[in-house]
């Protein structure tokens, strides 16, 4: 089985890779949930659609990074 850190409520409320994830989160559910909201996509956002696979890539990226970078508010975590 798993054990949570003792620590875990502050690692969630203060980590980067924990925010990025939430973003990517959002950001997932909200590509997914677009054709379901509006009829033309392309009436609501004047941008390609790739803009939205960079953007999603990008965060996805950035949260890895933040995984495995040591952050100074969790020195001893």
């Amino acid at each position: 089985m798993f054990k949570l850190h003792d620590d875990w409520v502050r690692i969630v409320r203060y980590a980067w890779s924990i925010r990025l994830l939430v973003l990517l989160a959002l950001l997932s559910g909200a590509e997914a949930a677009m054709p379901f909201v509006v009829e033309r996509y392309d009436d609501v956002f004047p941008w390609p659609h790739w803009v939205n696979y960079v953007a999603i890539f990008a965060v996805t990226i950035a949260a890895l990074v933040a995984r495995v970078v040591a952050q100074k508010r969790f020195q001893g975590v």
